[in-house]
């Protein structure tokens, strides 16, 4: 029996291993595409002039939710064309990896949403909240992830910290359009800056994929 289960624990990491070559090419295309939706996004929002930060809130909601879709688009048809599984033991556990870090994002930005006078200043925060709880979920996916992600989930935990920490003590008082600007900036601008760095290194040197 300890035989098996040694031979059966080495054959997941072996899949693993293998599975996250997969993710890593999958990597760049995903922040550019991100990126591009963000920026989209914040220029979009910004020229809607919305005032009720609750329509705000729900704006960039249903904008992750059309990241999230291309992005499980964009991973399976890769995991197809490279004659692979797209739902395999190692694809559920960057799901549980994440799962967590993105719905204390979502749980957190329902408060938002009430007409209550908290909940509309509590929206001016989201964009740091969701900064936060995105850059530890792209951690605890660092596994599956190269050099450049990894540290690009900490800048997105430093900026969101450093937005809070500004809000809360008022260096920072802002604007309806801030919110546009602030998750423009970071979760368009950083992104895209990160594929395209991290596709130009890919070109450069392809064993960063492997």
């Amino acid at each position: 029996m300890p035989s098996r289960s040694a031979e059966a624990n080495l054959a997941a990491i072996r899949t693993l291993m293998e599975r996250s070559a997969l993710y890593r090419r999958a990597v760049a295309p995903l922040q550019v595409l991100a990126g591009v939706v963000g920026v989209t996004g914040a220029l979009f929002g910004v020229a809607l002039d919305m005032k009720d930060p609750r329509q705000t809130v729900m704006f960039w909601m249903f904008t992750g939710l059309v990241v999230g879709t291309f992005a499980l688009v964009l991973v399976r048809r890769q995991a197809l064309g490279a004659g692979e599984r797209f739902w395999t033991p190692p694809a559920r556990r960057v799901l549980q990896a994440v799962c967590p870090g993105f719905a204390a994002g979502a749980i957190l930005a329902v408060p938002t949403l009430s007409d209550r006078p908290m909940g509309k200043a509590m929206a001016e925060l989201v964009p740091a909240l969701w900064m936060v709880c995105y850059g530890l979920s792209m951690h605890a996916a660092a596994f599956f992830l190269p050099r450049g992600p990894q540290l690009l989930a900490w800048l997105f935990i430093a900026t969101g910290a450093a937005l809070g920490l500004a809000f809360a003590f008022s260096w920072w008082k802002p604007k309806p359009s801030d919110f546009h600007w602030c998750m423009g900036t970071a979760f368009g601008g950083y992104h895209l800056v990160s594929g395209v760095v991290l596709r130009w290194a890919e070109k450069r040197d392809p064993d960063l994929v492997s």
